[in-house]
């Protein structure tokens, strides 16, 4: 008896953990939340505001980081705290996060305008790219569990056909009937199986987050040059087509490629 009363014991001091630890990151978060809009009220060059931004970034941060906590909310938020600490690459990169965790309003769409312009670098790396478009459109305007919920839909309307066709119907009617329900069935494993299929093979993207990102022609540092002349500035954005070690290799908006080190960018999954 004495063992079930420790296993209970133990049980209920782990749910108890959990409890507090959900609370003081509930606790943090909307402390940071608190921070940011004090910091919101104040002009953009007043001090006040910047050490306001500066730690309700580093809340934001610490969630994310230490206490492992992701969404949307979090992501945009801190976005907005390093907008106005000039971050910019950063922040793009935050907001596509808040993207793939969910937020495809307009308000994050508007930041992600700013954050671009902030950073003066053109968007044409992912939005030019027409299979990412497509991809987020359909994942937008017609989820996973809409298609599933359709594609259930239409097989039993298929099979509802099938039945009715054998069971009061002969000769032409039934083939067509049959024919129709064999229509409606493909569409149906299509919109499940490829359907998914190009939704899971949504196109990974980066962020240049370093404030200069050498380039080179090889994942390499030694024997490798410069792929470009420039380095490449904070917030430019690309498509990610291999990685390394620590070594992430981009393709650009306008087909050029290099391999950046991956420590100067972020990677958006």
């Amino acid at each position: 008896m004495s063992g079930v009363r420790c296993l209970i014991v133990c049980a209920c001091v782990l749910i108890g953990g959990v409890v507090v630890g959900a609370e003081g990151a509930a606790t943090r978060f909307d402390r940071a939340v608190e921070s940011l809009g004090r910091a919101s009220e104040l002009a953009s060059d007043d001090p006040e505001g910047t050490r306001l931004a500066r730690a309700a970034a580093a809340g934001f941060s610490a969630l994310l980081k230490e206490d492992g906590y992701d969404s949307a909310a979090l992501r945009r938020n801190l976005a907005i705290a390093q907008l106005r600490l000039g971050e910019h690459g950063r922040a793009i990169a935050n907001l596509h996060h808040a993207r793939v965790l969910g937020a495809h309003d307009g308000d994050t769409q508007r930041l992600l305008g700013i954050a671009r312009a902030g950073a003066g670098v053109d968007r044409r790396a992912i939005e030019h790219a027409t299979a990412y478009r497509v991809v987020r459109t359909v994942d937008e305007f017609l989820p996973r569990h809409a298609r599933m919920w359709m594609s259930i839909g239409f097989a039993g309307l298929g099979w509802a056909l099938v039945a009715f066709g054998a069971w009061g119907a002969g000769g032409a009617r039934l083939r067509a009937l049959q024919a129709g329900a064999l229509m409606v069935l493909a569409t149906a494993v299509v919109s499940t199986v490829v359907g998914a299929e190009v939704v899971d093979r949504r196109e990974t993207v980066g962020v240049v987050i370093a404030d200069e990102a050498i380039t080179r022609t090889g994942p390499g540092a030694r024997g490798f040059p410069a792929a470009f002349d420039e380095p490449l500035r904070a917030g430019v954005e690309f498509r990610v087509l291999d990685e390394r070690a620590r070594w992430t290799r981009a393709e650009f908006g306008d087909g050029s490629s290099a391999w950046v080190r991956t420590n100067d960018v972020e990677v958006i999954r």
